[in-house]
């Protein structure tokens, strides 16, 4: 069995050379085997290079008309992934990319929902998903709404009008996907934003799985606020395969087995 580290993060624009770096050795630090990154703010055709030698491989949507939105995945050096295909979108608000990491086949999906008609952009990818998914689905990413009910919220917390938090959370059962944190952690209280200007707190950036694949799930976590207004995801899955991943500490060593 392989131990995989996942994160997913938005990072509030990586237009400046010193922020991607600091993002590169944030997504070291925490131990990333794959990441998720939401509003890169490349342009398309106008992207800079990111990457270094520790995530040398990564698969990018960006925006084509000016620097906003776009999402990325970026593989570590380490994980011995093989595409099959990938499915980019001209707004920059989802990739999808499948193949195969050991002998798993994975289709691994990274959303940034718009902040309006949250329902109906998720719809949509998911519309598309169908025709695109092989193997283990895993799906991260900001989707601009909170699913935690108000009651569970600090004193002012932004969450969604109900409306919406219901539909969505319809779609997420009708496609029988689950919110791995909540899931792992029903009863505790936790958030990945913080808006300076209404100064609320909410919880909308998610990994999600199906039911089948839910007991992969070894840990799921919040992180920290640092840099971006974000804090990052962090979730262990174990995946059938010919590797595996010891950590000690923050430290890694990756061996095959035979």
């Amino acid at each position: 069995m392989a131990d995989l580290r996942l994160i997913t993060y938005n990072v509030r624009g990586l237009n400046s050379p010193q922020k991607r770096r600091r993002a590169l050795q944030e997504f070291q630090r925490l131990g990333g085997d794959v990441i998720f990154i939401q509003e890169t703010h490349f342009q398309e055709g106008r992207a800079p290079a990111f990457h270094n030698r520790k995530y040398p491989q990564g698969y990018f949507s960006n925006f084509g008309e000016t620097k906003a939105r776009g999402v990325g995945i970026l593989i570590g050096s380490h994980v011995p992934f093989q595409e099959l295909g990938v499915l980019t979108d001209p707004q920059g608000c989802y990739i999808m990319v499948k193949g195969t990491i050991g002998t798993t086949r994975v289709t691994l999906v990274n959303v940034y929902l718009p902040n309006r008609l949250q329902t109906r952009a998720f719809r949509k990818i998911l519309d598309k998903l169908t025709a695109f998914l092989d193997g283990m689905l895993i799906m991260g990413g900001d989707c601009n709404v909170a699913l935690d009910l108000p009651a569970e919220g600090l004193a002012g917390a932004m969450t969604s009008a109900g409306s919406l938090r219901r539909q969505f959370q319809k779609l997420l059962g009708d496609e029988r996907l689950y919110d791995c944190w909540r899931t792992l952690n029903p009863s505790d209280k936790d958030y990945t934003y913080y808006s300076h200007a209404f100064s609320r707190y909410s919880r909308i950036d998610y990994f999600f799985l199906p039911h089948r694949y839910l007991d992969r799930i070894r840990r799921c976590w919040i992180g920290t606020v640092t840099w971006s207004d974000h804090a990052p995801v962090i979730m262990h899955l174990t995946l059938p395969q010919s590797f595996w991943v010891h950590r000690t500490g923050d430290s890694m060593t990756h061996c095959c087995l035979t």
